[in-house]
């Protein structure tokens, strides 16, 4: 199995080390799956190796197509690390429940309050920080309801809020799908795929939508942070 060290190398010597958003042919750039699977001598492309969850082979290349890193060499800092931590998860069904619930948490209760502190909404982010963490069907129920609630309550306002509060709704719609699809993880081993594909989805758009509210580079790198943190390809957040 290839170290982040090795990785990392490959990266520098054969694309500057940098990882760029979409696909590419052989020789040129390269996004962090092509990446991947040139330094492992496997076929040119992104496609998920056998080994990975194809929820999180979809999380990293959603991240990787982000229009708000600061630059490409950010981006493969972060990336590949989580890359190296993804080897070996593929057919855990229990370990795609739980990561369905916890993206769907952070969306919830990190990313959207996030972004509506920015949108000058401390009423609706209190709420959302409130509620129970999302570990069961039973939470993510009492969480979608939360969150539709206050997804019906932001109101736009013709100042300079309006962006932010756009932003933040956005980011609460996706918390809110998130949510739901997470409800029904434990229904089988599809519905846990479905649900962790679909909640790394949203949680990467709610990211967006919350980053957009800050208009900040760091704040996109914090929220990827948290997002690798509850998809297990983390640590700890920065």
């Amino acid at each position: 199995m290839i170290t982040i060290e090795e990785l990392q190398k490959v990266v520098a010597d054969n694309f500057g080390g940098v990882l760029t958003a979409g696909q590419h042919n052989v020789g040129g750039a390269a996004c962090v799956w092509e990446a991947y699977n040139f330094a492992t001598g496997a076929d040119w492309g992104d496609y998920c190796p056998d080994c990975v969850e194809p929820d999180l082979h979809q999380l990293l290349t959603r991240l990787n197509d982000s229009r708000h890193w600061a630059g490409d060499t950010e981006s493969a800092e972060v990336l590949l690390p989580a890359v190296v931590r993804s080897l070996g998860t593929r057919g855990d069904v229990e370990a795609r429940k739980v990561r369905s619930w916890r993206l769907a948490d952070v969306a919830a209760r990190v990313l959207t309050p996030a972004a509506l502190d920015v949108a000058r909404r401390p009423e609706s982010a209190a709420r959302l920080r409130a509620l129970a963490p999302i570990t069961d069907a039973a939470t993510a129920r009492a969480a979608c309801d939360e969150a539709r609630s206050v997804r019906a309550d932001i109101a736009y306002a013709a100042d300079d809020t309006y962006g932010p509060v756009a932003a933040a709704d956005d980011a609460a719609r996706g918390a809110a799908d998130a949510i739901y699809t997470a409800r029904y993880a434990s229904a089988s081993a599809i519905a846990a795929t479905y649900a962790a594909t679909y909640a790394s989805a949203v949680a990467v758009a709610a990211a967006a939508a919350a980053s957009a509210a800050a208009d900040s580079h760091g704040a996109w790198r914090s929220h990827v942070g948290a997002l690798l943190v509850a998809a297990g390809l983390k640590e700890t957040t920065e």
